[in-house]
């Protein structure tokens, strides 16, 4: 079971959604919630040239941007510490400076489970944001739970199964989570061998008294089918692996996983 949860605080829209979700699940779960909140440095006053006579005048403008950031930080973080209170949610906030995805993927070694928004930056800026989000998953050392900016409160639960080791991770995972406990489950696999794959994942849950419909399915429409089957299914959660081929076939063939976290609506329980 859940006993703490790391929240990503960045003050988009995204990161509200998650933080409102976290706070919901710590309601049911009685888990603690730790909301980390991160001054990007690097980024707002990266190292530059600049004109002779202009090193004071930048050293001015990094220290004014740094101070408003470090400001909007702590805002941010005790607006969250507030709603935690008014919802009987035990939490504490931590404030550090650092790449956003390295600290994240850092702190939440204090934890059981990294929520975060599903983009960092500007609601628009898919690309830069699915980069932090892509480097979290890489380096997050416990399971993530992206989460979308419309709060969901569907029950039923798609596991997508491929039988990489990723994908084993996260059925183990989510499973040890009680996330999933007393949930209607469907597990999905598609492709070669996939009824001899779906089966040791069936097995696994068996054995934890989790009753699961199967799905074995031929294609290679991986990521369609995910998202197609879960939308059928009014899914209000998706657990699968990150990243779950070497990265070269990744490139090659397409990423499912980035496909799935750029077009889903609800909830991504993610392992690497």
């Amino acid at each position: 079971m859940i006993s703490t949860m790391l929240v990503g605080i960045s003050g988009t829209q995204f990161s509200r959604t998650a933080a409102d979700h976290a706070i919901q699940l710590a309601g049911q779960t009685g888990a603690a919630l730790i909301g980390v909140g991160v001054v990007d440095q690097a980024h707002l006053s990266p190292p530059e040239s600049v004109p002779l006579g202009a090193a004071e005048f930048k050293h001015h403008r990094d220290e004014t941007v740094l101070h408003a950031a470090h400001e909007r930080i702590e805002g941010l973080l005790t607006e969250f510490q507030r709603h935690c209170d008014e919802a009987k949610v035990s939490a504490r906030t931590i404030k550090l400076e650092g790449v956003p995805a390295n600290v994240l993927a850092t702190e939440c070694q204090r934890t059981d489970l990294l929520v975060v928004g599903k983009k960092h930056l500007r609601e628009e800026d898919w690309e830069a944001s699915s980069h932090t989000l892509s480097s979290i998953l890489h380096q997050s050392p416990r399971p993530v739970l992206c989460v979308a900016p419309a709060p969901t409160e569907k029950q039923a639960v798609l596991i997508a199964y491929d039988g990489f080791p990723a994908s084993a991770k996260s059925v183990q995972q989510v499973v040890a989570s009680g996330l999933i406990s007393h949930r209607a489950v469907h597990l999905l696999t598609v492709g070669d061998d996939a009824s001899t794959i779906a089966g040791r994942a069936l097995d696994f849950l068996a054995s934890h008294q989790i009753q699961t419909q199967p799905h074995v399915e031929e294609g290679d429409h991986v990521a369609d089918r995910i998202l197609e089957l879960a939308a059928q299914m009014n899914a209000g959660l998706i657990v699968m692996g990150a990243y779950g081929r070497e990265r070269f076939q990744e490139f090659v063939f397409g990423s499912v996983t980035k496909r799935v976290l750029r077009m889903t609506t609800i909830p991504l329980f993610l392992t690497h």
